[in-house]
């Protein structure tokens, strides 16, 4: 039992891969960037992000090249889950992230035919956007200010009357 223990142990740990995928700022506070993965049978590929802590909206893109099976995936802990029939389909995940925990991503799946288990050379591809939340005194000043807006309009329509 323990020998079967320890060999699915280094089973697991010889189709984990590990990748670094570097940030490019964009407008408005925002970050975009694109990874790629080369896989073969069962994989656990895991992305860390560059920079690591940022905060947003999240927009993430998996998109197969060849016979890829995603079951699941991992941002940060919120999973999100694929049927393994949907080989061939782009999927996408939403969500948001804070700044309080490094970015990771991490996809499961399988590369091959699911319905006999045989394992064959297949890709993937992927794309992530963060877009910037704006922080809670960024919003409480543009709502002074419309309300300030609002306070002056008001005065003034009662002054003109």
């Amino acid at each position: 039992m323990k020998k079967m223990m320890c060999a699915a142990t280094i089973g697991l740990l010889a189709v984990t891969a590990s990748h670094a995928v570097t940030l490019t700022p964009t407008g408005g506070g925002g970050y975009a960037g694109t990874f790629a993965s080369n896989v073969d049978g069962s994989f656990f590929d895991t992305f860390a992000f560059d920079p690591a802590s940022v905060a947003g909206d999240v927009k993430i893109d998996l998109t197969p090249s060849g016979p890829v099976n995603f079951f699941t995936a991992l941002l940060n802990g919120q999973g999100f889950g694929y049927l393994p029939e949907s080989s061939g389909i782009s999927f996408d995940f939403e969500g948001i992230v804070t700044a309080d925990q490094p970015l990771q991503l991490q996809v499961f799946g399988f590369a091959g035919d699911a319905s006999t288990l045989t394992a064959m050379d297949a890709s993937y591809s992927g794309s992530i956007t963060i877009s910037a939340i704006p922080e809670p005194v960024t919003l409480a000043l543009l709502f002074a200010g419309l309300g300030a807006i609002a306070l002056s309009a008001r005065r003034r329509q009662t002054t003109f009357e």
